[in-house]
C-alpha cells in the first residue's frame, strides 16, 4: 500500500476481484500457508516440550477437520493460539504478550484464534493427556 502509494480499500478491493473471479477462471488456486509450519519454530523459540508441539499439532489438526476455515487468517496467529493453549494445559506458562511478540501477532489476534480453535478443536482438550 505505501509503495504503490494506493489507499488499503484499492488494494483489498483489487486483491479480492483477483482472488474471487480471475484466478477461478484461470484455474488457479491460492496456496496458503499451513499454521502446523510454524508451530515447531515458535515451540523451540519459547524453550516447550514436545508435549505442547503435539497438543498444537492436534488441536490445529482438530479445528480443520471440524470446519474451521484458516483462509484469509494469519497462520502463525493460528499455531500461536494453539501452543498457548497446550502450554497453559501442560504448566509450561507463556504469557500472550511473550507469544504474540515472538510471532509479530498482536495479543488481541492471539486471544481470538484461542477462542476459534477452543470452539472448534474443544473434544482435544478433553481426549490428550
Amino acid at each position: 500500500v505505501k509503495i504503490a502509494q494506493l489507499p488499503k480499500k484499492k488494494v483489498v478491493k483489487a486483491y479480492r476481484l483477483i482472488f474471487m473471479e480471475v484466478l477461478p477462471k484461470l484455474n488457479l488456486k491460492v496456496q496458503y500457508f499451513d499454521p502446523e509450519r510454524y508451530v515447531d519454530k515458535f515451540v523451540e523459540d519459547l524453550h516447550l516440550s514436545m508435549k505442547v508441539r503435539n497438543y498444537a499439532i492436534d488441536m490445529i489438526d482438530k479445528a480443520k477437520k471440524n470446519g474451521f476455515i484458516i483462509a484469509g487468517k494469519d497462520p502463525k496467529g493460528i499455531s500461536c493460539a494453539a501452543i498457548y493453549l497446550g502450554a497453559k494445559k501442560y504448566n509450561e506458562p507463556r504469557t500472550q504478550k511473550e507469544i504474540a511478540d515472538l510471532s509479530n501477532i498482536t495479543e488481541v489476534t492471539l486471544r481470538m484464534r484461542c477462542k476459534d480453535l477452543l470452539k472448534f478443536a474443544f473434544s482435544v482438550l478433553n481426549s490428550k493427556s
